[in-house]
């Protein structure tokens, strides 16, 4: 069987979980391995930094899957609960994903 890709995975798991995460739930939840980690800290770390430096002029927004709720402390240590959700673009993504799989699936 094909391995799941790591970018559905994390806008999935996203999708499911619309109240927000911690990325020690996610971690956990996933079960990554040391490469999909990689990405998913990648993704997290653009998300707390975007939300850091919103509102400064001359910043620009990086992209990423998910929104931060808020800045300040560490994202990735649990003490600070910063929860992340998936973005709106990454929601539509996930939603034509879903509808194409469907489409390939009932063309067989």
């Amino acid at each position: 069987m094909e391995k799941e890709n790591i970018y559905i995975k994390l806008i999935s798991y996203g999708d499911k979980h619309r109240s927000g995460f911690t990325y020690e739930k996610i971690k956990k939840d996933l079960n990554l391995n040391e490469e999909d980690d990689k990405i998913l800290r990648k993704y997290i770390q653009i998300a707390f930094l975007n939300e850091t430096f919103s509102g400064h002029r001359g910043v620009a927004e990086r992209e990423t899957l998910f929104l931060c709720d808020k800045s300040g402390g560490n994202p990735f240590h649990p003490k600070y609960n910063i929860k992340f959700t998936l973005n709106l673009d990454a929601t539509f993504k996930y939603i034509d994903y879903i509808e194409l799989s469907e489409a390939r699936k009932n063309a067989k």
